[in-house]
């Protein structure tokens, strides 16, 4: 049904102009009220015989679905001996149809205000990657050693997911319902684009297209700021606002970094992990050895005195021990496979 269509896109606030007055003719003709009113009875009929009869606890659901019920008969009724509905028969299918959205409304509201987000868990081993789809088309990538939590149902206000770990994001637009990322550093909002963050060696992200908005969580956050459906949107926003100061916006070809509290912000023009290309520039060679572990898997063991020292290299779909060689060798260090535990150990 095109009425259908129609408030589903109006729901999900992706209904356009010319939709919505195609959807506000349609409420006024004869067919559009009798397939709104249709719609709405077979919701109602699904919710009373399922959720009002064994998950929620309503002393007066036997009246209210009894005189519901009965509204809607009488208007069946009316509908048999008139086929063409005049104003009063529109009334009435209009008026059961926001009866039954105030009930089920009223009914349910306590019972989400009160409950947290139930929250899906995805996890990658060292070595692997895994692949995503939400529920509104967006799609997401993990590096390995990696976490993310996202809401088993689809949320009305937002889009939200937590992440521990690296992955690449492609997020569909939608202006109306915001994307979050929420790592124990940073939050990133987006509207639509696609960007890589890395929440735990290098605490930092890429974009690819688009825009990004990140803000640096510098104190603690309440987990209930992000916990209840209801409120969620109101509180994220609230929280970027007040911490203003902490916040830094980036756009296509742009990296920034966290670190000891402030962004580095510089150009974005290395090739990413998903493709199993590893760009390090001057970074710490125990950083190296964890990115190297992330992704392909096999684990490597730095000395703590060479750990430290700056490499600049860039692997390109290497075997793992051509890389623990090369890594060996820049370091002026030896290397050994420890063949009983599976490590690589590049030792002074």
């Amino acid at each position: 049904m095109e009425i259908k269509k129609l408030i589903e896109k109006f729901k999900t606030g992706t209904i356009t102009p010319a939709e919505l007055d195609k959807l506000k003719s349609l409420i006024k003709e004869y067919q559009g009220s009798k397939e709104l009113l249709t719609s709405f009875h077979d919701t109602f009929q699904k919710f009373i015989n399922s959720d009002l009869e064994t998950k929620y606890l309503y002393p007066r659901k036997d009246k209210v679905k009894n005189r519901l019920l009965e509204s809607i008969t009488e208007t069946k009724k009316l509908t048999n001996k008139k086929r063409n509905w005049d104003k009063t028969v529109i009334g009435l299918s209009i008026a059961a149809m926001l009866t039954i959205v105030g009930f089920i409304f009223l009914h349910k509201t306590n019972d989400i205000e009160t409950s947290n987000i139930e929250w899906a868990e995805i996890k990658t081993r060292q070595g692997e990657k895994k692949s995503l789809e939400l529920y509104d088309g967006s799609k997401i990538i993990m590096n390995g050693n990696s976490t993310i939590h996202y809401a088993k149902t689809s949320l009305d206000s937002v889009r939200l997911v937590k992440l521990k770990g690296e992955a690449y994001f492609e997020i569909s637009p939608n202006k109306v319902k915001p994307f979050f990322v929420i790592t124990d550093q940073f939050i990133t909002t987006v509207v639509g684009t696609s960007f890589n963050i890395d929440s735990e060696i290098d605490k930092l992200i890429d974009v690819s297209s688009g825009k990004v908005k990140v803000t640096a969580l510098y104190n603690s956050v309440d987990e209930s700021t992000w916990s209840k459906p209801l409120s969620i949107k109101a509180n994220l926003q609230s929280f970027i606002r007040r911490n203003n100061e902490n916040t830094i916006e980036l756009t296509k070809g742009e990296t920034a970094k966290l670190q000891k509290n402030k962004w580095t912000i510089s150009s974005f023009d290395k090739n990413n992990w998903q493709d199993n290309i590893l760009f390090c520039l001057n970074e710490p060679l125990h950083n190296i050895a964890q990115k190297v572990q992330q992704l392909y898997g096999d684990s490597i063991y730095v000395a703590p005195e060479i750990g430290m020292k700056k490499l600049s290299i860039t692997f390109n779909k290497t075997p793992i021990n051509q890389i623990a060689e090369t890594l060996a060798e820049l370091s002026n260090a030896k290397l050994k496979y420890d063949d009983k535990n599976k490590t690589w150990q590049i030792m002074k």
